[in-house]
């Protein structure tokens, strides 16, 4: 699924450097560096070409891809600590064996022998 939603969004990012490329400049001419384009507003009654409509929609796409595709990541990345989490946790139980008559308390049921103290052999 993932490198399917990569593949359209790499065809969108295509698309849409092409789309605004051929698109033409509506102040490309000196006039419009000074404010000579003010007169469209941005919520004006102006007309959006084919090219313009197309753009918006790929725009669209590319963001809803884009908080699509890291969502799709980051539950991967989840289910990825998950496993490795339970594999830890089953070397860990391996690599530390288990003392055979240990009691539930952790504690060995055979008591070990206390030390005795080494005297020195009688001097004659």
């Amino acid at each position: 699924m993932l490198a399917a939603m990569l593949v359209v969004h790499v065809l969108i990012c295509v698309f849409i450097i092409g789309v605004v490329l051929l698109q033409s400049s509506q102040q490309a001419n000196l006039g419009g560096m000074f404010g000579g384009g003010a007169s469209q507003t941005v919520f004006g009654s102006s007309t959006q070409t084919a090219l313009g409509k197309a753009t918006t929609v790929a725009a669209i796409l590319f963001f809803v891809l884009c908080i699509g595709i890291s969502f799709v990541i980051e539950k991967e990345r989840s289910i990825i600590k998950m496993t490795e989490s339970v594999r830890q946790e089953k070397i860990e139980e391996k690599v530390s064996p288990k003392e055979e008559g240990a009691a539930p308390g952790g504690q060995s049921a055979i008591p070990a022998a206390p030390a005795s103290p080494q005297t020195p052999p009688p001097e004659q």
